[in-house]
């Protein structure tokens, strides 16, 4: 016991020298930690961003194949000379490119969709021919409608056999930092508008 009270009662203090070095590997231990804490909060916020856009690119997606699947057409594949069946054909034209949609029935759909609260701006949403010869512009929707494939069935009480297809709808969403996230959807529907 008389060593402990000795060491106690002893007046020496830290050094200069060992006070500096606490003193440096303190400031570094908290540069380090502050580093580390930058690098997380960045990729916190990248990672918003992305979920953010990819919910943006699944919103448009499904409002563009909604649109796709409930009005009438004629696939453009599909040679029609009849002037009625051909009148019935309210979604594709085919003067800029081969799926394009018909822009006044396009507008007129999208008129009345409601999205988080608010109208949706339709200028946003822009159809291409081909997503990679495109220039992207931040906070930007852009869609494509491919043909995937097609398949033959037959009615229930009838022999009458029937054309599917199937199209393939992607849609995308620019984020900026030349970041883009996409959504693909399809939906099958009658080769010729009944």
């Amino acid at each position: 016991m008389k060593m402990n009270k000795k060491y106690f009662k002893s007046k020496k203090g830290l050094s200069l020298a060992e006070l500096l070095c606490a003193v440096c590997i303190m400031a570094i231990a908290v540069a380090a930690a502050s580093s580390g804490l930058s690098v997380a909060y960045t990729a916190i916020l990248d990672c918003s961003a992305r979920d953010q856009a990819a919910s943006n690119a699944q919103r448009a997606c499904d409002i563009i194949m909604t649109i796709v699947e409930h009005t009438p057409s004629n696939d453009p594949d599909c040679p029609i000379a009849d002037p009625d069946q051909q009148a019935k054909n309210l979604l594709f034209n085919e003067y800029d490119f081969k799926y394009k949609l018909d822009d006044f029935i396009f507008y007129e759909i999208c008129n009345g969709i409601i999205v988080d609260g608010a109208t949706l701006d339709i200028d946003m949403l822009e159809q291409v021919d081909n997503a990679n010869n495109h220039d992207w512009n931040k906070g930007s929707y852009y869609f494509t409608i491919k043909k995937a494939g097609s398949y033959a069935y037959t009615l229930r009480d009838t022999t009458e056999n029937k054309t599917m297809i199937t199209y393939e709808i992607t849609a995308y969403y620019d984020y900026g930092k030349n970041n883009v996230a996409s959504c693909v959807g399809s939906v099958s529907k009658l080769e010729l508008a009944e």
